[in-house]
């Protein structure tokens, strides 16, 4: 009997994949101002997706996009609830998906040390473009 509570104990602590969610727009690497136009899309896209799930859910990293990488590229997740942990995968660019052992070991620790990452990293691509135009 212990042994049951301990399972349930330990799985209501790893993150849950909750689905996938699709931008409204295919990838389309025709030419540099489609790509452009396709990144543009889906940075809108991801807005409009976190400002929903916030709206749904009050608690903190709700709406903050993750990202692991993968191949040549990431795979990229939102957050839709903290506590249990959930997600949902974006299927944007090439679409990767993390390994589902990734995704059940995340813990609300390295969830915040991602988005501060990510925070800090835009923060200091937003600093190096200033002037560059």
């Amino acid at each position: 009997m212990n042994e049951t509570i301990e399972t349930d104990e330990t799985e209501a602590k790893m993150a849950q994949l909750m689905g996938t969610v699709a931008p409204p727009c295919e990838l389309d690497m025709g030419s540099l101002q489609k790509y452009r136009e396709y990144e543009s899309n889906v940075t809108r896209w991801k807005k409009i997706l976190s400002d929903q799930y916030r709206r749904e859910c009050a608690q903190e990293f709700v709406g903050e996009v993750i990202r692991t990488p993968i191949a040549d590229g990431f795979a990229e997740y939102i957050v839709v609830s903290a506590r249990p942990l959930r997600v949902v995968h974006l299927d944007v660019g090439d679409g990767w998906n993390a390994p589902r052992p990734w995704i059940r070991g995340l813990r609300h620790e390295d969830v915040a040390e991602m988005i501060a990452v990510e925070k800090s990293i835009a923060r200091a691509m937003a600093k190096n473009r200033v002037g560059t135009d």
